[in-house]
């Protein structure tokens, strides 16, 4: 598949972008992938996009970010054949508008103030900052 299908079409170039672009690459993680996309959709921070990639999921994944997408404009669904978790991360840079990206994985969930608490780190330098690593437990 050369050109993969966008299932869910992204807004258009007239469009503002997000201040966030949270990337979920997703290969067959369906008995987690609910509970991570509803932690990302509870975030405070209001401005931020959902990409979700499905690497050519074998289980019920994609059904997943598809009902995600139903009840929410802010995710876009990139579905594409297998090609790894790398590959997958790279097509998702390449999607993304926002100022920011953040990386969730789909077996993971997210505290409601996370993106929000760090925006507002980040904001607290004179100088831009490039990397900021949550702590996780």
């Amino acid at each position: 598949m050369n050109n993969p299908a966008v299932t869910v079409p992204y807004p258009t170039a007239a469009q503002a972008a997000p201040l966030v672009s949270v990337i979920v690459p997703t290969y067959n993680t369906e008995k987690f992938l609910d509970q991570a996309l509803s932690s990302i959709e509870a975030q405070t921070l209001p401005d931020f996009e959902i990409i979700c990639l499905n690497d050519g999921s074998t289980d019920g994944s994609l059904a997943i970010m598809q009902e995600h997408a139903a009840r929410d404009p802010r995710i876009h669904i990139i579905d594409k054949q297998n090609e790894g978790y790398g590959a997958s991360c790279n097509r998702g840079l390449e999607e993304a508008r926002g100022e920011y990206i953040a990386i969730v994985e789909p077996d993971d969930w997210i505290e409601p103030e996370m993106f929000a608490h760090m925006l507002k780190y980040a904001q607290g330098f004179d100088e831009t900052i490039d990397i900021i690593k949550t702590p996780y437990w």
